[in-house]
C-alpha cells in the first residue's frame, strides 16, 4: 500500500473521529438543553454550542467528500444520538407528566348516555340555564347573601360561599363585581356512573372585580369598582343530577320552580318545597351546581381507583364519591371559618368533640389566621369500612392556598380531611345534608352540637358523617378491610402505600411538591449550587415555573410560611417523593441525587434513603410486570 495513501486515510480517519466526537457533544448538549438539562446562570453553554456546530459541519463535509466512510458513520452517529435523546431522563419524565395530564383531558362522549336516559334533555337549553345560573349566583354574591340561589347549590358549595362571605365580614371587607356579562357557555366534559350524571361547563365571562373596605360608602365603593380593569375569565361549573331524573318543561330550579311538583319555590335556607316537601338541591330532581373550578386545576372525578371505596359502597350502596367530596368541602370550609374567626361555632354540629377541642387548642396558641383562602381541588383518596362497633371513614385530599396576612401572596397547601361515622349507618347519598339525619330539620347556627328540634347529638357521628381530623397528606395511614382479613390469617396487612403519592397529572400538585422540596432544602438556610441545579432540573421536567420556588430560595418567604410547607412525617413525604420520581418508571442519577439531598435535609440517612429508593423501584417494576 502506498505510504501517502495510508497517511491520507489516517488523517481522514482522525478528522472523522474528531468530528464524530464533536457531533456527539453537540447532540448531548442539545438533548440536555431541550429536555431541561441546560443550567442557565452556571457558566453558560456558548462554547459547547460553537464546538458542536463545527463538528456537525465537519462530519457532513466528510460524508460528501468520503462517502464510503463518512455516510455509514453519520448514520450510526444519528441513530445513537436519537436513542440517547429518546432515553434522556429529562425527556422521559416530561413525557410521563404530559401523559398523566392527558388522562385528565376533557371528554364529552358520555353526553349520549345522558340523552338516552333523558330524551327531553336539550344541550342548548341546558347551556342557557347555566348562563342564567351564573348571573343569579353573581348577583347573590354581590348582595352579600346566597339565600336567593340556595336551591341551585349543593350544601358543600353553599357553605363555601357562606364561609367566604363570613370571612370577608370578619376582615371588614366587601367583594364588589361590576359590568358582569356571560360571554359564552360550552360543554367541557361529561361523566356518568350509577350515582350521578355530571356535566362540566366552561363558563366564559367578563367583569370588574375588587375588594373594598366594608365601611366604604356606596358612592366611593362604586368609584373603586369602576376603576378596576374589565377582565375576562373562564371557570368550570360542575352540575350533578341523579341518573333517574329527567328534564320536565316548566320545572327548573333556575326558573324558581320545584322540579318535583312544579310549584313556585321560596328562597331561603331549607331547600325544601313547601308543597311536596322535596329536597330540591339533593340532585334527585334537577341539576345542582356542586363545584366551580379554574380550568388549570380541573380534573375528572373518575380518575384512579380509590382504595376501600368498593368495600364501603358494598356495605352502604348510598355512599358515593361525589357526595363524599362535596361533604368534605363543606367540612373543610367550616374548619377554615372556625380558624379565621377564632370561634368553634361553625364546627358545633359537624365535627367531633375531639376535633373541636383540637381547633380550640390551635386558637389558644394564637394561630393560624388565614386570608384570601381558595380551594383548588377536592379528591377522595381512601375509604375504610369499620367492623361492628367501630367507625367507617373516608379521606379527601384538598389542595388549597391562603395568605397569612393581607399583604402576603397566597401560598399553596395540601390537607387530608377525614370524616367518620358509626359502622353500619346508611348514607342517603344526595347533595343536601346540612340537616338533622334524625328529623330532617335544617342545621342552625349556634354553639350547641345538638339538633334544635329533636335534640339529637349531631356531633356524635352515630348516623351521619362528622369531621374527625385535618392532617397533612403524608400523615395518612389506611388499612383496608381486606387487609385486616389477611392480618387475621397471619398475612401482614398493608398500610396504604399511596399516603403521599402526588397526582403528577395535576399542575397545582406538582407546583406544591416542588415548593415543599425547596422549603426542605432551605432548612439549613443554605442552598448549594448543586441543589439549585437539581431543583431546576425538577422544575423543567415537571413543567413547573422556577419562579414558583425563587421566593423561597431567595429568603423572601417568611420562616413561618416555609415551616408550614415542611412535612410533619418525613418518611411518608420521602416515600411520596420517590413515587413522583418514578412516574416514568425509573429513578435516574440526577433524581437520585435530589432525593438523597432532600432525604438528608429530612434527617433520613443516606443508607436508609437508598434502601427506600431501591425498594420502591423494585415494587414499581414488579407492578409493571404484573
Amino acid at each position: 500500500i502506498d505510504d501517502g495513501f495510508a497517511r491520507g486515510c489516517a488523517r481522514r480517519l482522525w478528522s472523522l473521529l474528531a468530528a464524530s466526537a464533536l457531533l456527539l457533544i453537540a447532540f448531548d448538549v442539545s438533548a440536555r438543553a431541550g429536555g431541561g438539562g441546560n443550567y442557565v446562570g452556571s457558566g453558560g453553554s456558548t462554547g459547547d454550542g460553537g464546538g458542536g456546530g463545527d463538528g456537525v459541519a465537519a462530519l457532513v463535509y466528510l460524508a460528501f467528500a468520503y462517502p464510503e466512510i463518512g455516510v455509514p458513520v453519520l448514520v450510526i452517529v444519528v441513530i445513537v444520538s436519537l436513542v440517547k435523546h429518546r432515553r434522556n431522563p429529562n425527556r422521559t419524565t416530561s413525557r410521563a407528566v404530559r401523559s398523566l395530564e392527558q388522562i385528565g383531558a376533557a371528554d364529552t362522549s358520555a353526553l349520549a348516555e345522558v340523552v338516552s336516559r333523558d330524551p327531553g334533555f336539550d344541550e342548548a337549553a341546558f347551556l342557557a340555564r347555566v348562563g342564567k345560573a351564573e348571573g343569579l349566583v353573581q348577583k347573590a354574591w354581590c348582595a352579600g347573601t346566597m339565600s336567593p340561589v340556595r336551591n341551585l347549590l349543593s350544601d358543600g358549595l353553599f357553605r363555601r360561599f357562606e364561609t367566604q362571605a363570613s370571612i370577608l365580614e370578619h376582615q371588614k371587607k366587601r367583594n364588589l363585581v361590576s359590568d358582569h356579562r356571560v360571554l359564552r357557555t360550552r360543554l367541557h366534559a361529561v361523566e356518568h356512573d350509577e350515582h350521578f350524571d355530571t356535566i362540566h361547563v366552561a363558563v366564559e365571562a367578563e367583569a370588574r372585580d375588587v375588594e373594598v373596605s366594608s365601611g366604604l360608602d356606596p358612592e366611593r365603593a362604586l368609584k373603586e369598582v369602576l376603576k378596576a380593569p374589565l377582565e375576562q375569565y373562564t371557570e368550570i361549573w360542575s352540575f350533578l343530577r341523579r341518573p333517574g331524573a329527567i328534564t320536565i318543561a316548566d320545572r327548573s330550579l333556575t326558573d324558581g320552580s320545584c322540579p318535583s311538583c312544579g310549584a313556585p319555590l321560596e328562597a331561603g335556607q331549607t331547600s325544601k318545597c313547601d308543597h311536596c316537601q322535596a329536597i330540591v338541591n339533593s340532585g334527585e330532581y334537577d341539576w345542582v351546581l356542586a363545584e366551580i373550578t379554574q380550568p388549570v386545576e380541573w380534573r375528572p372525578s373518575s380518575i384512579g381507583a380509590v382504595p376501600g371505596l368498593a368495600e364501603l359502597t358494598e356495605a352502604d350502596p348510598g355512599f358515593n364519591r361525589q357526595s363524599a367530596e362535596d361533604r368534605a368541602s363543606y367540612a373543610f370550609w367550616r374548619w377554615m371559618e372556625a380558624l379565621i374567626t377564632g370561634q368553634t361555632r361553625p364546627l358545633a354540629k359537624c365535627a367531633s368533640a375531639q376535633m373541636r377541642a383540637s381547633v380550640e387548642e390551635t386558637m389558644q396558641r394564637g394561630g393560624p389566621t388565614y386570608f384570601k383562602t381558595a380551594v383548588g381541588s377536592v379528591d377522595l383518596v381512601a375509604c375504610e369500612k369499620g367492623e361492628q362497633g367501630e367507625r367507617d371513614r373516608f379521606h379527601v385530599k384538598i389542595l388549597w392556598s391562603s395568605a397569612r396576612t393581607p399583604d402576603d401572596l397566597p401560598s399553596p397547601a395540601a390537607s387530608v380531611v377525614t370524616l367518620a361515622r358509626d359502622a353500619g349507618a346508611q348514607d342517603l347519598g344526595g347533595l343536601s345534608y346540612a340537616r338533622c339525619p334524625d328529623c330532617g330539620a335544617p342545621l342552625t347556627e349556634n354553639d350547641s352540637p345538638r339538633c334544635d328540634y329533636c335534640d339529637a347529638d349531631l356531633a356524635a357521628g352515630k348516623r351521619d358523617w362528622v369531621l374527625e381530623q385535618v392532617i397533612y397528606p403524608e400523615e395518612l395511614r389506611v388499612v383496608t378491610r381486606r387487609a385486616r382479613a389477611r392480618q387475621g390469617k397471619g398475612t401482614p396487612g398493608r398500610q396504604l402505600p399511596t399516603s403521599f403519592t402526588p397526582d403528577m397529572g395535576n399542575p397545582r400538585e406538582r407546583r406544591l411538591l416542588l415548593m415543599r422540596m425547596a422549603a426542605i432544602i432551605m432548612a439549613d438556610g443554605v442552598v448549594t449550587k448543586q441543589e439549585h441545579k437539581l431543583l431546576r432540573t425538577a422544575s423543567k421536567r415537571w413543567d413547573v415555573p422556577l419562579d414558583a420556588i425563587r421566593p423561597i430560595l431567595d429568603g423572601q418567604v417568611d420562616l413561618e410560611t416555609v415551616n408550614t410547607m415542611r412535612p410533619s412525617d418525613p418518611a411518608g413525604f420521602f416515600t411520596g417523593l420517590v413515587s413522583a420520581a418514578l412516574i416514568d418508571g425509573r429513578v435516574d442519577s440526577k433524581e437520585e441525587k435530589l432525593l438523597l439531598d432532600v432525604g438528608r435535609n429530612l434527617g433520613i440517612g443516606e443508607t436508609e434513603a437508598r434502601e427506600r429508593i431501591r425498594s420502591l423501584v423494585k415494587a414499581a417494576k414488579s407492578q409493571r410486570v404484573g
